[in-house]
């Protein structure tokens, strides 16, 4: 999401912005470090406004945007499609998807929602698919984890004085329909078991690999 940060003017707008300290206002992982916080909020408002500009940074948090959402919750689907019966810890599937199991637990209660997975606390405990893989649509899955739209239309009305500004929001709405139901008519035609066997003509079977993990574990 967006945050705005007070960023000194003496950084300059060709080298990434730091303190005095040599410090950046975004860490590794693209975390926004709390002491430019910090540090703002204990200057005047006078002083903030004349010695300082404001930047909008975008971070990306913990949740996980629209445009990735669709394809982590079909990549957990699919891992579970190829353990079979057995059941995933989000550990596990954190481990493939490459994050954090806080993510994928996020991501599974929105699947559960959808009814598309089930889940079951406790040590034995874990996920699985609600139903079969080949009755699992990606239509099912795009409708339950992201927003409706490709695109966004303007966030702030267009000038109605303007002709192109006063029909230029009917018309895109008009394109973004039609979009939809193109992706749509494309998704509904794709199971996760379709995906699964897909990867498995990519080489090798990893599920093989899960189900031997699932077994050790």
């Amino acid at each position: 999401m967006n945050r705005r940060l007070a960023v000194e003017e003496s950084w300059g707008s060709n080298s990434s912005p730091r303190d005095a300290a040599g410090r950046s206002p975004i860490g590794p992982r693209g975390e926004v470090n709390n002491f430019f916080d910090n540090a703002v909020a204990k200057q005047p408002c006078a002083a903030r406004l004349t010695s300082l500009q404001i930047v909008t940074i975008n971070v990306t948090e913990s949740r996980m945007s629209s445009s990735s959402r669709f394809a982590i919750a079909t990549h957990l689907l699919t891992m579970m499609a190829w353990s079979d019966d057995h059941s995933l810890k989000s550990e596990e599937i954190a481990g493939s998807v490459n994050t954090n199991p806080v993510v994928i637990r996020r991501m599974l209660c929105d699947l559960a929602h959808g009814n598309l997975v089930v889940s079951q606390t406790g040590a034995g405990g874990g996920s699985r698919l609600a139903r079969k893989p080949e009755q699992i649509t990606l239509l099912d899955v795009y409708r339950t984890v992201e927003s409706p739209g490709v695109f966004s239309l303007h966030r702030q009305r267009p000038n109605p004085r303007c002709p192109v500004g006063r029909n230029i929001g009917n018309v895109l709405g008009g394109v973004r329909e039609e979009l939809d139901l193109a992706i749509e008519q494309i998704l509904a035609g794709i199971t996760i078991q379709d995906i699964k066997v897909r990867l498995k003509h990519r080489g090798g079977v990893p599920g093989d690999h899960l189900r031997r993990q699932t077994v050790v574990n």
